[in-house]
């Protein structure tokens, strides 16, 4: 089995224990990639419906200066992992 997959069904097997523990669950996403993938996990892990909802976030707020950031804007960047 590839490491991926056993990522992926490890995931499976939490996403469906925290379910079965929690009596009411929500999830709050934005259409990203990040989202999109646990959206596709949460499906997966439930065969096709999803039991709880899912919700999405618009928080309407555009970028400004897109494409032009520098690295004060992200002090994130840089640090080492």
């Amino acid at each position: 089995m590839k490491r991926l997959d056993e990522i992926e069904n490890l995931s499976i097997y939490i996403v469906c224990e925290a379910y079965s523990y929690l009596e009411k669950i929500i999830t709050l996403g934005w259409i990203r990639k990040d989202s999109t993938v646990l959206f596709v996990l949460f499906r997966k892990s439930f065969q096709g419906t999803v039991p709880f909802s899912v919700n999405h976030v618009d928080t309407n707020k555009k970028r400004l200066n897109a494409g032009k950031t520098s690295s004060k804007d992200r002090p994130w960047q840089g640090i080492p992992i």
